[in-house]
C-alpha cells in the first residue's frame, strides 16, 4: 500500500515535508508513526503526545492503533500555543 505522509511546523525539519510510504496490507498508524526518524517527537510511549495532531484523510486522530489504508493521507501538525 502507499500512503502520504504530510508534516507541518518545526516537525518538516525531522520528518520532510510530503513523503510517500509503502507500508504492508493491514498496517496500522502506530506502524507508520514508529518507523518515522525521530518518532519519540510524536510519541509518548505508544500515545501521541499532547503538543501533536494526527490526522488521517483530514480527520483527527488518537488511536495509534488506527487502520490505514491504500491512498491514506496521514498529517502531522504541532500545536500551535499562544495569544
Amino acid at each position: 500500500m502507499r500512503i502520504r505522509l504530510r508534516s507541518f511546523g518545526s516537525l518538516r525539519r525531522y520528518l520532510g515535508r510530503d513523503l510517500m510510504i509503502e507500508i504492508d496490507e493491514g498496517s496500522l498508524l502506530r506502524d507508520v508513526l514508529l518507523s518515522l526518524p525521530e518518532h519519540e517527537r510524536l510519541l509518548d510511549g505508544l500515545k501521541i503526545r499532547d503538543d501533536i495532531y494526527v490526522l488521517v484523510n483530514g480527520r483527527s486522530v488518537s488511536d495509534i492503533n488506527t487502520a490505514l489504508n491504500d491512498g491514506d493521507e496521514i498529517s502531522i501538525v504541532p500545536a500551535i500555543i499562544g495569544g
